[in-house]
């Protein structure tokens, strides 16, 4: 009966944390259909970018300078022109991708950089990149390598999630218990070690909260270590609600299961009893009695 009952307990905490990461993957980065900026002009563009830029839209700006480069043919007289643009709709890329973690900006500064690079080469027979074009390269491949790393991450996680846990052999038939309410006990005393891993994590949340809200308030305003720290908040608020509830629910469960369990053993153990004790740091079994 405790096998079984040590197999119940782990498939409960299995299920809750596979439903954490499968929330966490739902919950992921929504990738956004971006429009074609207005303008069919370098005159036009330009400035839209720049509008759109001051107002830390940076996707519109970076779509905006991206289709003014394309507009200008490769050659010696647009060769300067084309290059600030490139610089500036990466640039403008890749802080869009910082900002809303969204990685179709990194794939349309790689697109574009890929572009520029095959107009260098059809123009010129070589690609020669300037040093600023060339760290902006360097940003995209970094930027992806992280994307990369997330991803597999998340697929990692993910199979573990879904992983069927191991299936016990059946016990042999065990003759009836002189105690027969130890499985009750030992399935609450389970339930409790299961609510003290709850408010553990309830509590590392209301840590992460208040961390990354001292860290908000001390960020400039307006700044992208603003929104890393929001998202982070957001996160450690998700792990207290879901570590509060975790304590919650199996806390009152063993509880239950070892009241339950000691009044049947209590003719047993004659005038000593085991009873559940709880601290600010602690939660177990003691022994009382008279004697």
């Amino acid at each position: 009966m405790s096998s079984v009952m040590r197999t119940t307990s782990s498939r409960l905490f299995g299920g809750l944390v596979t439903g954490l990461i499968a929330s966490a993957l739902v919950l992921g980065p929504v990738q956004v259909v971006h429009a074609e900026p207005p303008g069919n002009t370098v005159d036009e563009l330009f400035p839209y970018g720049q509008e759109k830029f001051d107002a830390e839209d940076y996707g519109e700006a970076a779509a905006a300078w991206a289709k003014a480069a394309r507009l200008l043919p490769e050659d010696k007289k647009n060769a300067a022109t084309r290059q600030t643009l490139i610089n500036l709709a990466i640039d403008a890329y890749l802080r869009a991708y910082r900002a809303k973690d969204d990685r179709s900006f990194v794939d349309g500064a790689k697109t574009l950089l890929d572009d520029y690079e095959k107009s260098l080469q059809d123009a010129h027979g070589t690609v020669e990149l300037t040093p600023e074009i060339a760290d902006a390269k360097q940003k995209i491949d970094d930027a992806l390598a992280d994307i990369k790393a997330k991803e597999e991450e998340a697929a990692r996680l993910a199979a573990e999630a879904n992983k069927e846990p191991e299936t016990e052999p059946e016990p042999e038939p065990e003759p009836e218990p002189s105690k027969p309410g130890n499985g009750l006990i030992i399935g609450g005393g389970v339930a409790l070690g299961v609510g003290v891993i709850g408010i553990g994590i309830m509590a590392g949340g209301i840590a992460g909260v208040l961390s990354a809200q001292k860290s908000y308030d001390a960020a400039t305003p307006g700044s992208t270590e603003r929104d890393t720290f929001q998202k982070k908040a957001q996160t450690m608020t998700v792990l207290e609600v879901v570590g509060g509830v975790t304590a919650g629910v199996f806390v009152a469960a063993g509880v239950a299961l070892l009241v339950v369990g000691l009044r049947k053993n209590k003719k047993a153990a004659g005038n000593a009893m085991i009873v559940p004790t709880f601290g600010r740091d602690y939660a177990g079994l003691g022994l009382t009695g008279r004697f």
